[in-house]
């Protein structure tokens, strides 16, 4: 099992997180008061990991984001784009969303539409 480089249990309004050297894990509801201040450990941990991997998977079990929130994943997804540009980092990310929740299945290919040539996996799971 890899070594935990972060982590962050879920609270009722954050998502629990999990950066380690080959992947990182977030899942639940994120509703941060702060995004930028809840996010920025994460961030800084998938840094350090993504640059010292060949390969990085992003995971991301989400059941609901607010704006920031957004704003911040879609900015981690292009933080990756480009360090496979600059770095060569391969990295694969897989969206997973509720069955029937269109609003996060629409949201994914939102990212995936308009971060040129980011390609998304999306999974359809029973519940998150």
């Amino acid at each position: 099992m890899s070594e935990h480089l972060y982590r962050v249990e879920a609270s009722v309004k954050t998502p629990e997180i999990v950066v380690m050297r080959d992947r990182m894990t977030m899942t639940g509801r994120s509703l941060p008061e702060d995004a930028i201040d809840f996010y920025q450990p994460a961030i800084a941990a998938l840094k350090r990991a993504a640059i010292n991997n060949g390969t990085y998977t992003l995971l991301f079990y989400i059941e609901y984001l607010n704006t920031s929130s957004s704003s911040i994943i879609r900015s981690i997804m292009e933080m990756f784009h480009e360090l496979s540009k600059s770095n060569g980092v391969d990295y694969n990310i897989v969206w997973h969303f509720e069955e029937d929740d269109l609003e996060m299945e629409e949201l994914g290919k939102h990212y995936e539409q308009t971060i040129p040539g980011l390609n998304i996996e999306y999974l359809e799971v029973d519940g998150i």
